[in-house]
Formats: C-alpha cells, structure tokens, sequence
C-alpha cells in the first residue's frame, strides 16, 4: 500500500512528496521512478545528490541504488554531475555503463 502512494504522488505531480516518502520508507525503486517521471533534471540530480550524501539510510547498498538511479534518469542528469559523484563517493565503476551510453 506504501508503495502504491508514491504512484499518486507522481500521478498528482507532487513529485518532491512522493520522492521524500519513498526515501523515507526505503523504497528507492520507487523514488528514483517518482524522480524520472518529473522530467526535471534538477529534481533527478538533487535525488543523486541525496543518495550521495552522509544521511542517506542504507550506505550499503548506495552503489546499488546509484547505478540504477543514473540509468534511469538517461539525458535528465548531466553527465559532469555523474562523472563528479561517482569519483567523489568511489562509484565510478558502477557510473560507467551510463558514460559509456551518454558518450556514445
């Protein structure tokens, strides 16, 4: 039923409510989508951002997380932003499959 709420969130596009809730409730899956379906690059990399950051709940599977986070937002997010978290954090060989694609 959680999950079903970040649905309406983005179907209302209230997006930023929707991706806080999931990320709250650690439904990353869902929040990352919530984030994709805005169609706003900046909402996508403040939600890269966010993952990177030191609150982030689950540091354990951040790389996770990341990797499918950067897929899915495509041309959203700016390749520098990727380039520059991913080397910061040590995730860069979980960026490349998307540098490899946007350089492409």
């Amino acid at each position: 039923m959680r999950r079903a709420a970040v649905t309406l969130y983005a179907a209302l596009k209230k997006f930023d409510d929707g991706i806080e809730y999931a990320i709250h409730n650690r439904f990353y899956d869902e929040a990352s989508s919530c984030a994709a379906a805005s169609e706003n690059g900046e909402k996508c990399e403040a939600m890269l951002r966010m993952i990177c950051s030191k609150e982030f709940p689950d540091e354990k599977i951040r790389k996770e997380i990341f990797t499918v986070a950067v897929c899915r937002f495509g041309k959203m997010v700016r390749a520098d932003v990727v380039l520059e978290l991913s080397w910061r954090f040590g995730m860069i060989d979980f960026a490349m499959p998307y540098l490899i694609g946007h350089m492409r």
